[in-house]
């Protein structure tokens, strides 16, 4: 017993879920008419402070039986109130659920609103679900217009005269139909009907667009709150036969075992009708239905197309298709030259080969993916580079087989920027700077001017060598192109000079005509030089007995003889001295340094007191004359080419004798 009631209380218990369902259903379908959109009606005031935007928010169920809802309308300001009290007052009409329209008077103190920016207010309700007038009669004062809401006399609607619109059209044809006369009263709306006035509704509004596919009569009135009005009507005559097309459209030729697609144009079906194709005859080999169809010929063939249906067949268009005719591929392609230079046109010719009158020959560079680059079977073209050209009959059925030629395009030659110069050995090594050698080119040096008699060779690097400043230039010449030149200024390196000078020195420092010792100099020179000097004497170091001075001999202590000075000199002198050449190749002056002595002996003879016989001759060392020290030199160097001469002056400070001594010298020498 237990489970034969287990059915009906699943039933009962789905009856009560989908019970409250519904409910939830028809609450959640209140819910959102209640809540519906805001929609703004537009700028209801704006001066210098505020903009104020009027919003409406309609609920469309307020005149529902039982209903308590409410529509809205709302303020949107923008700015800031000028500070004291300013309302706007202003009016709208609106439809109530009795069929009355209200007329309602607001306002808006917007000169109390502080906040710079944008502020909704909050929302007015009014019972109306339809607005008549969304604002009207706005104006500003320093008081609010308190009038209350009053019912405005409701306008009835006035019958409409006429329907215009054709009265006659073909089936399948669409109209328009619009209300002549007549006016709308508040609340109300035209509604239109097909058989009858009240019968089947088809629309609303002042124009409807129908399709009528029999003779029909239609109908329209004014319906509102406060009633309908009588109805206009027009019949509508509908032509149920069909039209013949106008024409056949579809390709005037194709290839063997294409298709060709042909369609319908103009024309009209009538009731119950269709296209009709057929081949060779109208109303002959049927070949297909359709506003369209696709036919593969195999030799040339008239389409025909008609109309049939209930009421009636039309005539028929036909159309011819064509068979294109067959062709011959070429055998090659003539080029005026394969091996060309940038800019210089090349002529390319079709050898062989047959197309149709509706066919061309098109040619291609690079790929027959890309776009043509000519149309012909002759082309000139200016190849930039190298390149294979392909050609092909297109048009025809089907294309020709491509056939392809490259032309070698020479590369031209850049120039260069500059000249590198560098001075390896008293040799000059010679480069290009910048700058690009095309195909078969090679860089050119001339010197001084360009000419076949100036030209020092080809190549990217260069060894020449200057023995005075000589112009250098450089071009790349080539097939294709010869470059502008660049050119540089060598100059001849500095000479090394190597100088051998054999001098004399000056005896006395009060005597420089006197010179008794040799100098022996070696030099070497190029910007700047070096020198190292020997000075030496060129007899043997005389051994001193005495010493003397201006005054007397020091150490003779002879009772017996005396002695005199006899006037004979041995001046000895000694250095090693080195330094540096500065100047030109011609006159160089020099200064140097090192340790040098000079000794100075005077000759003395002894006699005897008795009868004054010569005893002896000596030397004696002369004191004040002979030091010893740090040498400084310096004089000059004149180069003569193989020859040069050589002239200065030397100082020697003996610091330990507190005396020091100047002397000359000059020479001769040879130059290397």
């Amino acid at each position: 017993m237990y489970k034969k009631h287990v059915p009906n209380r699943v039933a009962r218990k789905i009856a009560i879920h989908l019970f409250y369902l519904i409910l939830l259903l028809l609450k959640f379908g209140d819910i959102c008419a209640q809540s519906a959109s805001w929609e703004t009606a537009g700028v209801l005031y704006r001066d210098g402070y505020v903009t104020v935007t009027l919003e409406y928010r309609v609920n469309s169920k307020i005149c529902d039986p039982g209903s308590t809802k409410k529509s809205f309308w709302r303020y949107i300001v923008e700015g800031k109130g000028r500070g004291s009290d300013l309302y706007l007052n202003w009016k709208m009409d609106y439809l109530n659920c009795n069929g009355n329209v209200i007329c309602l008077t607001n306002n808006l103190n917007i000169g109390k609103f502080e906040n710079d920016g944008k502020n909704e207010s909050l929302d007015w309700s009014f019972e109306g679900a339809t607005i008549e007038n969304e604002f009207y009669d706005v104006k500003t004062s320093s008081y609010p217009d308190l009038t209350k809401p009053f019912e405005k006399r409701v306008m009835p609607s006035v019958a409409p005269t006429s329907i215009s619109g054709d009265r006659n059209v073909v089936y399948g044809q669409s109209l328009s139909l619009s209300v002549q006369g007549g006016s709308l009263g508040s609340g109300a709306k035209w509604v239109w009907y097909a058989d009858k006035c009240d019968g089947n509704k088809i629309g609303e509004g002042a124009t409807i667009s129908v399709q009528p596919l029999q003779n029909t009569i239609y109908y329209v009135r004014a319906e509102g709150k406060t009633g309908v009005t009588a109805c206009a009507s027009v019949k509508v005559n509908v032509d149920l036969n069909s039209q013949a097309a106008t024409r056949i459209n579809g390709p005037a030729s194709i290839c063997q075992g294409q298709g060709a697609k042909l369609r319908v144009e103009g024309g009209l079906l009538g009731l119950n009708a269709n296209w009709y194709w057929y081949q060779d005859s109208c109303g002959g080999k049927q070949i297909g239905e359709g506003a369209s169809i696709v036919v593969y010929p195999n030799r040339e063939t008239t389409y025909f197309v008609r109309a049939k249906g209930q009421t009636n067949t039309t005539v028929c268009r036909s159309y011819t298709v064509k068979l294109e005719s067959a062709y011959a591929n070429p055998t090659g392609i003539e080029s005026s030259t394969t091996l060309t230079c940038p800019g210089i046109p090349i002529q390319l010719k079709v050898v062989g080969g047959e197309i149709s009158d509706k066919a061309q020959w098109v040619w291609y560079r690079g790929s027959l993916n890309y776009s043509p680059v000519g149309y012909g079977r002759t082309i000139t073209l200016d190849a930039t580079t190298t390149t294979t050209y392909y050609v092909r009959g297109e048009g025809g059925c089907p294309a020709t087989t491509p056939l392809q030629q490259e032309v070698k395009v020479y590369e031209n030659s850049s120039a260069p920027r500059d000249i590198s110069a560098e001075l390896v050995n008293r040799k000059y090594r010679l480069s290009p700077i910048g700058g690009s050698l095309g195909d078969s080119a090679e860089w050119t040096w001339y010197k001084n001017s360009i000419s076949n008699n100036n030209r020092i060779g080809q190549g990217s690097t260069i060894v020449t060598k200057v023995t005075k400043n000589t112009r250098v230039l450089l071009r790349a010449e080539g097939i294709c192109n010869v470059t502008d030149s660049v050119s540089y200024l060598l100059t001849p390196p500095p000479k090394r000079y190597l100088f051998l000078n054999l001098g004399l020195i000056g005896t006395s420092p009060s005597d420089l005509t006197s010179f008794g010792n040799l100098a022996i100099t070696l030099a070497t020179k190029k910007k700047m030089g070096w020198y190292v000097r020997a000075k030496l004497h060129l007899s043997a170091k005389p051994e001193a007995k005495y010493i003397t001075d201006d005054e007397q001999v020091y150490g003779y202590q002879s009772t017996t003889a005396y002695y005199k000075y006899n006037g004979e000199k041995n001046v000895n002198r000694m250095s090693a001295t080195g330094g540096m050449l500065l100047g030109n190749n011609r006159i160089s002056g020099y200064i140097g340094a090192g340790y040098g002595t000079r000794d100075l002996y005077w000759g003395i003879t002894e006699y005897t007191l008795q009868g004054k016989n010569k005893v002896g001759s000596y030397w004696a060392q002369h004191i004040g004359s002979s030091v010893k020290g740090i040498e400084a030199e310096g004089g000059l160097m004149i180069n003569l080419g193989h020859v040069n001469l050589m002239g200065g002056v030397s100082y020697i400070n003996d610091s330990e004798n507190k005396t020091h001594l100047i002397d000359s010298h000059i020479g001769i020498g040879v130059t290397l």
